[in-house]
């Protein structure tokens, strides 16, 4: 798939052609591992990890990245659905 909703999709997070302001996670921890060096290519300013979820030695690698990190939190209820600023 190419397009969904009218939006290109990208397969990597590193493809995306612009700067990417946050990745909100929504995957188990075991699985965190196998996209780490996706995300780290991207250079994201955040990578927030929703509720319930926790990677400590990912969320060191990142952090180690100059890279924030948010875990085991929801971004709506966090910053208000999104409007705010980081």
């Amino acid at each position: 798939m190419d397009v969904l909703a009218g939006q290109k999709v990208y397969r990597k997070v590193a493809d995306v052609p612009d700067a990417i302001d946050i990745v909100d996670v929504f995957r188990k921890p075991s699985d965190l591992p196998a996209h780490v060096a996706d995300i780290l290519a991207a250079k994201p300013k955040c990578v927030w990890l929703q509720t319930g979820i926790r990677a400590p030695e990912v969320e060191e690698q990142f952090a180690r990245a100059g890279i924030k990190v948010v875990a085991d939190a929801c971004l709506k209820v966090e910053r208000g659905g999104g409007h705010s600023k980081m």
